[in-house]
């Protein structure tokens, strides 16, 4: 073993300057490589995991008179990502949107409300007074993961390009609730 380790040193160190330059460059290209797979692996399991959950569309929100919307389970902290349509959405098939917003709230049913009112996002307000289809999901999670989720959420839906300006996890937040992030 020791006479192996011996040879594999002395070929190295026989090695000119430019082969160990082309061998960590194909290193660092395999390296960089398994990195962008892994992370569009990441995202697209984040994209897939959004689309699939329960959307809800304004217009029934607004108008519901349901406790649930104001005390229930969507009066808690999370992340929010709202989806804009021009027709309405059939089969629930949400991947195909006109544009995105994704945002955190530590009242997802109030932040939601205001963002259908014209307190939040204008560019989402813009498109509910347009008349376009507006249809939105809450994702669940205690206030010191709302950062890191959001930039997951912006980051996987490549939001940016649409309705969000930064990357997203700008608050500073403790962790005020016991609520488990599953």
């Amino acid at each position: 073993m020791n006479m192996m380790l011996e040879k594999i040193y002395h070929y190295f160190t026989v090695l000119d300057g430019k082969l160990m330059c082309e061998i960590v460059f194909v290193f660092l290209f395999l390296f960089m490589t398994f990195v962008l797979i892994f992370r569009f692996i990441k995202d697209k399991k984040i994209r897939d995991k959004v689309l699939s959950s329960r959307f809800i569309e304004a217009n029934r929100f607004l108008k519901s008179k349901n406790p649930i919307y104001k005390n229930g389970e969507f009066s808690k902290s999370g992340c929010y990502v709202i989806l804009i349509f021009s027709f309405p959405v059939c089969d629930e098939n949400y991947k195909k949107f006109d544009d995105i917003y994704i945002g955190q709230s530590l009242n997802l049913s109030k932040r939601m409300k205001q963002h259908l009112t014209g307190s939040g996002n204008k560019n989402v307000f813009r498109d509910y007074q347009k008349g376009k289809f507006i249809y939105f999901t809450f994702q669940r999670c205690q206030p010191s993961y709302m950062n890191r989720m959001e930039k997951n959420l912006i980051r996987a839906f490549r939001s940016t390009d649409s309705y969000n300006i930064q990357k997203g996890g700008g608050k500073h937040r403790k962790n005020i609730d016991n609520w488990k992030y599953q």
